[in-house]
């Protein structure tokens, strides 16, 4: 049976992580419309924009297929490990918020975002690896094999042959 608390410690990192999230987007946005506007275009503007679009369209695909497989995510009755980056990584939405909390701190690096963005890293590890107790509480060798063969948050890719190489 899983732990009750453990899905309650994951909440709570996951609102540190949101916090994170929200509290950059002020930073971000005086950035973009006060510096950017004229240079939305520029490789130093893309580069965050890029990361920003690419990690929300990640997070938010991964979540509606299991979402689709799933009624309850909190309470999964089906290990999705076949489809999108689940091949790849044991927990690509939250891959998917590396890359937006990375993608609003270099608009707007300085101390400040660049503490907001390792507080919101850490709080997603934190947050994938109660997932992963959980997980394993619920699918026990089924889940094993899954995790001996892919990541935690970065996605592996797979060299030619079947060597495996960390992204």
């Amino acid at each position: 049976m899983p732990d009750p608390t453990s899905s309650r410690h994951s909440m709570q990192w996951w609102f540190v992580k949101v916090f994170c999230e929200l509290a950059l987007i002020p930073f971000t946005l005086d950035r973009y419309f006060y510096f950017f506007f004229d240079q939305w275009f520029t490789v130093p503007a893309l580069i965050p924009q890029a990361l920003i679009l690419t990690g929300g369209s990640i997070s938010l695909y991964h979540y509606y297929y299991l979402r689709g497989q799933n009624d309850n995510i909190a309470m999964p009755k089906v290990l999705v490990m076949d489809q999108g980056l689940f091949r790849r990584a044991r927990h690509p939405m939250y891959f998917g918020d590396l890359l937006v909390i990375l993608g609003f701190f270099l608009f707007a690096a300085n101390y400040l975002t660049m503490s907001l963005a390792i507080i919101g890293f850490l709080s997603i590890k934190k947050q994938a690896l109660i997932e992963d107790d959980h997980l394993k509480t619920i699918f026990g060798e089924s889940f094993h094999k899954w995790a001996c063969s892919t990541n935690l948050l970065l996605p592996h890719i797979k060299a030619s042959g079947s060597m495996k190489v960390d992204a």
